[in-house]
């Protein structure tokens, strides 16, 4: 108890620092690309409210560590919680481009382009930002039969570099082994009730 309050009530209690949780993860760039990702925009918030978000940041970390433990060794959560963390993140820089890219996605899918090229163009719908989401999907409308597949489908939608932080903690695995403990649903309900978008968690807090 004394680690996980020391954590919670720490001034640099920031998403990526819980390493009692996570482990020794920092070895390659795809940790600086999760840094990057998690703390895209410029955000101010006063004192109090930051205590206060640094606060729920800490409660939903422990409150998806707690819905894993006994099904998941300890060193597993940071594998579990950071890809969902990163997701839901995403989801929020994402809201105010995501209707412009899906409305040019079937125009630039049908010039038969590779990949990167294709992803160019979509990059241009998104206002300026280095990453987007062809999904029509969100984690609020995954639903609870077939949620495995629809999650997996909905993360092959994010552009390359997105994709490939949650290939790198394979993530799709873990998808399935949740699925498997009748825990996935749980875990993404949590998830989506809690606003970690830039406006309300700072890029100090996330990262």
């Amino acid at each position: 108890m004394a680690t996980r309050t020391s954590y919670i009530t720490s001034n640099r209690a920031s998403f990526l620092h819980f390493s009692p949780l996570f482990g020794e993860w920092r070895a390659n760039n795809v940790h600086i690309k999760l840094v990057n990702f998690l703390t895209f925009n410029k955000t101010t918030t006063n004192s109090v409210t930051k205590t206060q978000n640094t606060n729920n940041l800490a409660a939903f970390i422990w409150s998806l560590a707690d819905l894993l433990r006994g099904d998941f060794k300890q060193s597993q959560y940071g594998r579990i919680i950071l890809p969902f963390t990163l997701l839901r993140r995403l989801e929020g820089v994402l809201e105010d481009s995501k209707e412009a890219v899906l409305a040019e996605v079937e125009k630039v899918q049908a010039m038969n382009l590779p990949e990167e090229a294709q992803e160019k163009l979509l990059l241009r719908a998104t206002g300026g930002l280095s990453f987007y989401n062809i999904s029509k999907m969100n984690l609020s409308t995954l639903g609870e039969a077939g949620i495995a597949t629809n999650l997996e489908a909905y993360i092959q939608g994010f552009s390359i570099d997105a994709r490939e932080i949650f290939e790198h903690f394979k993530f799709n695995e873990f998808i399935g082994q949740l699925n498997d403990a009748n825990l996935l649903y749980k875990i993404v309900q949590k998830v989506r009730q809690t606003d970690l978008s830039p406006r309300t968690i700072s890029n100090h807090d996330m990262g």
